[in-house]
């Protein structure tokens, strides 16, 4: 009896689920999850079919081909516009087939893992990494991406092109400077008024005037976010305008403390500013690269020595378990400087898939203030967003210090066995340098 190839058997798992959205809601939780994961297995084996056909077509559709090429003769410009009509994705999406079903003859880790990680996952791969060059060679890059395959199980598609760009800026240093001035050089700010007397606009910001803007912007509207704003008195303000409302009028008042030198009365004690994290080893070099600290966007040492002569660099030491010093239990709230060393050390929430920057997160007491009498230090501190913080505190989840990692351990309900899981810094240094 022949074997069922793997499609074969997805399809008929899936199959069984049922054939209305009235079977679905009579499923039981753990049916439930059961079923999206067998669903996204099937896909992915789906999709790889996709990239292998889509692939070929753009092969049989070469420019050098002309009008003998397939797409041509089907009345097509090209075979991205032949893959859109047959599949009717968008346009990204059938360059992505392309592009993945093109690379896999190219590349023994991506033709064998298409069909289990998917062709999501090898396009934020491939993207991420880029093509060989003259210092990069096709063989330095396929054993990364081998690598970066293999984790691609334990990390969401953002944060996989995350690595994927760091690993690339670690093999090249220089690319992070010649990416940098291409971003400057293509950086714009447009604006012009419409009929009716409005005035609208568009820009484009190098990673370096994006983070100093993003970062002005979280610090304005973070009040709304975490709870009623307040007037000067302490009491609650009501305010019917939206986010991008209440956005355009905190641009406007940017530029107008710029021009009358105001002191700070729309951000309060916390200005807005770009953080860059640095090696010590790389700042006494010279070479190597810093980052921004919410955007996590590499920079040029250039760059990172400018910003030092402009702003200076306030130096976090860490010990060799990378925990900064440890100022005690007199209060509750950490002080800012323990902020600062906990946001260089977290890099932002710290909860697994997480991508909230550290202007948007709180810090969390692994050994409760009250309940274990734990101290407030750097060493007892851990960076959450709002809502993993909520949700360690009503759920039962707990975090543990056991050498020089933090462990995330669940409730019973969501895993009986309670096995602990390691958590990682969002910091690209501190996570590159293990």
């Amino acid at each position: 009896m022949e074997t069922a190839t793997p499609i074969v058997t997805t399809a008929a798992a899936v199959a069984r689920l049922g054939v209305s959205p009235t079977d679905v809601t009579s499923m039981t939780d753990d049916s439930l999850l059961h079923a999206q994961k067998l669903i996204a297995e099937h896909s992915r084996i789906v999709d790889s079919y996709s990239a292998w056909v889509a692939g070929e077509i753009a092969r049989r559709s070469t420019r050098e081909l002309g009008h003998s090429g397939l797409a041509a003769r089907q009345g097509f410009g090209s075979p991205v516009e032949l893959v859109q009509s047959l599949s009717h994705v968008s346009r990204v999406q059938a360059n992505k087939f392309i592009a993945v079903g093109i690379s896999l003859d190219e590349s023994p880790a991506s033709s064998t893992a298409v069909s289990t990680v998917g062709v999501e996952v090898l396009d934020t791969i491939n993207r991420g990494l880029g093509t060989p060059d003259s210092v990069i060679t096709a063989s330095l890059l396929e054993r990364e991406r081998a690598r970066l395959i293999e984790l691609s199980r334990d990390v969401t598609v953002d944060e996989l092109y995350r690595r994927a760009r760091m690993v690339r800026d670690e093999l090249d240093a220089e690319s992070v400077e010649r990416r940098e001035r291409e971003q400057r050089d293509r950086r714009y700010w447009k604006h012009g008024r419409r009929a009716d007397g409005m005035v609208v606009g568009s820009y484009l910001l190098d990673a370096e005037q994006g983070a100093l803007l993003s970062a002005a912007f979280q610090n304005v509207l973070s009040p709304r976010r975490s709870g009623p704003r307040f007037d000067d008195a302490r009491t609650p303000v009501g305010d019917e305008r939206t986010d991008e409302q209440f956005a355009a009028d905190a641009l406007v008042a940017i530029v107008q403390l710029a021009v009358d030198a105001d002191t700070g009365s729309v951000f309060g004690t916390h200005k807005p500013a770009v953080s860059v994290l640095v090696r010590e080893e790389d700042l006494a070099a010279g070479s190597g690269f810093g980052v921004l600290e919410d955007s996590r966007d590499p920079v040029s040492m250039r760059t990172v020595e400018r910003l030092a002569c402009e702003s200076g660099i306030l130096g976090i030491l860490f010990d060799a378990k990378l925990q900064a010093v440890d100022v005690g239990r007199e209060k509750r709230l950490h002080t800012r400087q323990q902020r600062r060393m906990l946001a260089a050390r977290d890099g932002g929430c710290m909860f697994p898939n997480c991508d909230m920057p550290v202007s948007m997160t709180q810090v969390h007491h692994p050994d409760h203030w009250r309940r274990d009498r734990g101290g407030t230090s750097v060493e007892n501190g851990i960076l959450l967003c709002a809502f993993h913080h909520l949700m360690l505190h009503n759920n039962g989840w707990e975090i543990t210090l056991a050498g020089a990692r933090y462990w995330l351990i669940p409730p019973v309900d969501v895993d009986p066995e309670q096995r602990a899981l390691a958590l990682e810094s969002k910091n690209p240094l501190l996570r590159a340098t293990g």
